[in-house]
């Protein structure tokens, strides 16, 4: 007895809390849609594709993805390195180019304390200089900035990826979440009906009180699993929300309804294979080779002479004084070719190239520890995608059976041949069915995404 009176206590304050919440709703409502158009008010520039106004209700994961692709900071710190990364590459390149100077100057003089006469002059000149020879200076630096571009486009794709397999894992997460929810709601229903029947029992003097305690119980029990589901809803929304970089328009933020991906086509050793020939991190790794291979060559390159050749026009006017038309012109053209060898740096350039060569070296052995990874990843990802699989076969088994269950509970109690109990555990048995089901065809999909990425394919 002291059992459910404990239950009906907390049916009691349950119900308590629904009628003050929904006193307070309004005020609460009224006070958040306040907050919202502040919001909104804020300058948040994303793309037409995701103004606020016309963001879906729904949206699909690959529009989902598109969106990220305009708001996602870590995407557009990545966009900003390649600009750097290329400005640097033409620095590199204009050292091919000859350097143009264009000089000119004047003055004007005149006596304080002696009797010399004024006098004024103008100067300038342009001169020209070439580098004809550095033994591979600048091809080196060249070399070196082309990878550093390259390796900031491969970061750029690796940081796509990267945000999408989140997105893919959130978005996911949301759809599992929704799919509890509508799960709980059906629970809810169930209860609501199962107390209307025990009641309707109990006032014909066909059932008791203690049916009717436990229906109660139970209804209590599914509306508590209710609240805690729309809450991880409303979690998984702000989560999805904030990686997309669309803030407070998580409000109106949802998914298409819960499905299972397609059957992975490809086998192990194919999905190995793809990933080896396609990760952008392997790429890198290569790069990073190349890098520190140039690098060695440039210091050894500091260490080689290097021949110039310049000209130049130079120009001077003067006149001897402001009162007299006598003045002095002179011009002339120059040509030079000049050579600097640094015959002793100190150990310097050998030290850079001692430098490079280990960390070439480190990059060979990084880019085995990464194939490593990658293929652990893929066969994790793999085995789960298989044994998931097989998860939600026995899902959609288990839901079939716990739906006839249900229904024949509910049968036997009506008939009266069965107890309050049989229902009660028949409903319960349902809700984990289902949930189960969808927590496994969450789980597949977030190992096939995690698949795609791991070939590049998101």
């Amino acid at each position: 007895m002291y059992v459910f009176s404990r239950a009906l206590m907390r049916y009691r304050l349950l119900i308590g809390a629904a009628i003050f919440c929904s006193l307070i709703s309004p005020a609460f409502a009224s006070e958040r849609t306040g907050d919202w158009e502040n919001a909104s008010s804020q300058s948040v520039v994303v793309s037409d594709l995701i103004s606020q106004a016309d963001l879906p209700t729904a949206i699909t994961l690959e529009q989902a993805f598109q969106i990220a692709d305009q708001s996602n900071r870590d995407i557009e710190q990545a966009v900003i390195s390649i600009r750097q990364a290329e400005a640097a590459l033409r620095e590199q390149q204009a050292d091919y180019q000859p350097t143009v100077t264009v000089s000119a100057g004047g003055d004007y003089s005149f006596p304080i304390l002696s009797d010399s006469d004024d006098s004024d002059s103008l100067d300038g000149g342009i001169d020209l200089s070439y580098t004809l020879l550095d033994f591979g200076r600048r091809e080196a630096a060249v070399n070196i900035s082309s990878a550093e571009l390259q390796v900031s486009e491969l970061n750029l794709q690796i940081t796509r990826q990267t945000v999408r397999l989140d997105i893919a894992t959130l978005y996911y997460e949301l759809q599992n979440a929704v799919e509890t929810v509508r799960i709980s709601q059906a629970a809810v229903a169930n209860s609501e009906r199962n107390l209307r029947d025990t009641e309707l029992r109990e006032e014909v003097g066909a059932g008791t009180r203690y049916d009717s305690l436990q229906a109660q119980t139970q209804l209590a029990d599914d509306q508590v699993s209710l609240l805690s589901a729309q809450n991880d809803q409303a979690i998984a929304q702000r989560s999805l929300a904030q990686i997309l970089g669309i803030g407070e328009t998580t409000e109106v933020l949802s998914v298409e309804a819960i499905a299972r991906r397609p059957v992975w086509s490809l086998s192990l050793e194919e999905t190995l294979e793809q990933a080896y020939r396609t990760r952008a991190e392997l790429s890198q790794q290569r790069l990073e080779q190349t890098i520190q291979q140039n690098t060695a060559r440039l210091a050894l390159a500091e260490l080689s002479p290097e021949l110039s050749l310049s000209t130049g026009y130079d120009f001077s006017n003067s006149l001897i004084s402001t009162t007299s038309s006598v003045n002095s012109w002179q011009d002339g053209l120059s040509i030079s070719l000049d050579m600097s060898w640094t015959l002793y740096d100190g150990g310097v350039a050998r030290a850079q190239v001692e430098q490079a060569n280990a960390a070439e070296t480190i990059a060979v052995s990084e880019l085995a520890d990464q194939q490593d990874q990658i293929r652990l990843a893929i066969e994790t990802a793999y085995l789960s995608v298989q044994s998931e699989s097989e998860q939600i076969a026995a899902a959609e088994v288990g839901v079939v059976s716990a739906e006839e269950g249900l229904e024949l509970a509910r049968l036997r109690f009506q008939a009266g041949v069965g107890i309050q109990l049989e229902v009660l555990t028949a409903q319960s048995d349902l809700t984990d069915a289902q949930s189960t089901q969808a927590q496994a065809i969450t789980a597949y999909n977030q190992s096939i995404v995690e698949l795609e990425r791991a070939i590049s394919g998101l």
